[in-house]
């Protein structure tokens, strides 16, 4: 890993005919790759790829045996990973792209490395194109042997040097030794640990391995199968199923070129006995081989939550019709993380789709026309964690899932849980019908801050709500600009506090082709002390993010442009019921807060940065009540700019599709600088 010092990578913008837009580019340090702050995920949560790591020379250094990791791969990307592995080990390693926006399709290398680790020369051991599950082209390099104590290489890329994923997850296992496959099986399976490697034999082509084991609620299983662990050229084709009671999820590929491979992952709701078979639809050789590993990872918990559930069951058709349920949070959170229960039945679920609306009045779509007639019963959470999203299997229960790949549930991060929630079905078509059992809603709110070391007080080292003045806020020297003022164009409306805010627009949408810039006065961090946070509100509809780009990072002299918040999901604008109608998806007014105490003792500005592309435009950004606070000795500096008058803030208005039933919104809150939000990496490591 290369240390750079001094560097300041400039900020590109390429935008060019069509829907492409090159988004600026960062120096990050790639370990350790923790977060500043405690907050964490409710249920499972990955690393995060940091760039730049297109080179061995900078790859991300993975620690631990067992690790995921959330990354993308823009045009002519690479990314690198960086492990150390012990002779007589082997490696699994599977890409998951289900959830990309772009393309799914993924190139996964293995390298061995001589040399140091200033100047690696690397030997490739394994590629994979396509073993992959769930889209065609991810990969898998499952159980590869180690046989050299050493530092190794991972590269992802993606199928062709302009191939865009975002985002992927990849799976690394480390295996260390195995158990031995008892006959018989296919009847009665053979229980297992939940941290198991299993070498066996297919030896018909009508045999069944199965291996039982057992999950806690929200735990996520990532298995593989390798059809040719001797590497010896002899493989064979088979499936790999992860199973329970009338429930199975298949991963088949057709691929059967050595060394093959098979991958699946899944997110559980339910505590439970769980089941891997092992199996072949056609006929195989008397020595079909092969190895297999399980690896659970436990899901993460939070204290800091509340569920709030409605029991009263309501018919959903069997005519076209539009159905809402409203629940009401009474607990005042600002959300770190949310999860929707759902338990319904309906003859044919691809006729549903379904919404969900917060106090603020910012909807977001969890699913359209998902689903088969086959499988009418939905006994899930919708959890933008779960390792994959709806969509990928028909079968909608006991499980958990991210909402389908184009919504997000991170839309509701950061705003605040207190009010009437609204959950929106659209029964889009005649005759066919169901109902709604019970559907509820699991909020993690945000931790606090941390406290002030003994002797030092929290001051308000900046603050501004934009009332009396812009706050020292300047805009770049672009086309198109920043604007102070009243915000008033849906979904966006109003202000998070009083009458201004810094808008990309203040009416309608903001241009197409457009570069804008925002730049906060120069704030000093002499003699503060750490901990030091940077807190803003925001609210956007914007474009997916591989053609609007938006980041918040801070700029400190000397030293690299470190970005705090970026803008990674996909369109917010879809089309639900029948005939269609246009969802104006957005987020609410949401807390951001990060933690800066890295950059005690100097100076620094924020800047947000926005750029669009030349085709569809959207509401665009609002920005609103910037704080910074750190730790001084009682009475030593005083703020650089006095804080205006908390303003209560002014309710959003309500979306553009309005709901049949208007949720009613909730009181307006009161601004309280003692709620946090951090947006930062998260970090599992599984032994």
């Amino acid at each position: 890993m290369r240390v750079r010092v001094g560097v300041i990578i400039a900020l590109l913008l390429m935008i060019t005919v069509g829907k492409v837009i090159q988004s600026p580019t960062y120096v990050a340090q790639a370990q350790p790759q923790t977060p500043d702050q405690t907050t964490v995920p409710q249920g499972f949560a990955r690393i995060q790829e940091q760039e730049i790591n297109d080179d061995p020379f900078d790859a991300n250094v993975l620690s631990g045996s067992n690790t995921v990791v959330r990354g993308s791969i823009t045009q002519h990307d690479i990314d690198y990973f960086k492990i150390d592995l012990t002779a007589g080990q082997r490696l699994a390693l599977a890409t998951i792209t289900r959830a990309s926006i772009a393309s799914g399709d993924t190139t996964l290398s293995l390298f061995a490395s001589t040399g140091n680790n200033l100047d690696p020369t690397l030997t490739l051991i394994e590629t994979d194109l396509s073993d992959g599950v769930h889209t065609n082209g991810s990969s898998v390099i499952s159980s590869q042997v180690i046989t050299t104590t050493g530092s190794y290489y991972i590269r992802v890329q993606g199928g062709t040097v302009t191939t865009v994923i975002q985002p992927y997850d990849l799976y690394v296992r480390v295996l260390s030794t195995s158990v031995s496959e008892q006959e018989p099986n296919d009847q009665v399976p053979q229980a297992i640990t939940t941290q198991a490697s299993i070498s066996g034999v297919l030896s018909t082509s009508n045999d069944l391995d199965r291996y039982q084991f057992n999950l806690n609620a929200g735990d996520t299983i990532f298995t593989t199968l390798d059809f040719d662990p001797e590497r010896d050229g002899i493989t064979w084709n088979g499936f790999l199923q992860f199973s329970w009671d009338d429930a199975t999820f298949e991963a088949n590929d057709a691929n059967a070129v050595s060394p093959n491979a098979e991958a699946n992952v899944m997110t559980v709701k339910h505590a439970g006995s769980y089941e891997i078979v092992i199996g072949s639809y056609v006929a195989v050789g008397p020595q079909a081989s092969y190895l297999a590993q399980v690896l659970i990872i436990p899901a993460i918990t939070q204290a800091n939550c509340q569920t709030v559930t409605s029991q009263q069951s309501q018919a959903i058709g069997p005519n076209r019709s539009v159905m809402q349920s409203s629940i009401t949070v009474a607990q005042a959170a600002n959300i770190a993380d949310i999860d929707v229960l759902l338990d319904l039945n309906h003859s044919l679920m691809s006729e549903l789709d379904v919404t969900l609306t917060a106090p603020d009045g910012n909807v977001v779509a969890l699913f359209t026309d998902i689903g088969s007639a086959q499988r009418r019963n939905v006994d899930l959470v919708i959890d933008q964690q779960a390792a994959l999203p709806l969509g990928t299997y028909n079968n909608l229960n006991g499980v958990h899932f991210a909402p389908e790949y184009n919504f997000s549930l991170d839309w509701f991060a950061g705003q605040q849980a207190q009010g009437q929630w609204t959950l929106t079905i659209y029964d889009t078509a005649d005759s066919n019908g169901g109902t709604l059992n019970s559907w509820g809603l699991r909020i993690c709110g945000m931790p606090a801050p941390a406290d002030c070391p003994t002797g030092k007080a929290r001051s308000v080292i900046y603050s501004s709500q934009f009332e009396a003045d812009n706050g020292g806020f300047s805009a770049g020297d672009d086309d198109f600009s920043w604007v102070w003022g009243n915000r008033n164009g849906p979904p966006i409306g109003g202000n998070y506090s009083g009458a201004n805010s810094w808008n990309t627009n203040l009416t309608g949408n903001y241009p197409n082709s457009s570069r804008m810039e925002l730049y906060s006065p120069n704030i000093d961090l002499t003699n503060v002390s750490g901990p030091i946070y940077a807190s803003w509100y925001q609210r956007y509809q914007l474009d997916n993010s591989l053609n609007d780009f938006y980041v918040v990072s801070k700029i400190v002299p000397f030293s690299n442009v470190t970005p705090l918040f970026e803008h990674r999901s996909v369109e917010m604008r879809t089309q639900v019921n029948t005939p269609t109608q246009t969802l104006e998806q957005s987020t609410g007014w949401s807390l951001q807060r990060h933690d800066i105490s890295s950059d005690a003792g100097s100076s620094l500005r924020l800047k947000w940065d926005f750029g669009s592309d030349s085709a569809a435009n959207f509401a665009g950004i609002s920005v609103d009540d910037v704080e910074i606070t750190g730790c001084i000795d009682a009475g030593l500096i005083t703020p650089t700019i006095t804080p205006t008058a908390s303003v209560t803030p002014t309710p959003s208005a309500t979306p553009i599709v309005t709901p049949s039933i208007t949720p009613t919104p909730s009181a307006s809150p009161t601004i309280d600088p003692a709620r946090f939000y951090i947006h930062l990496p998260f970090v599992v490591v599984v032994n």
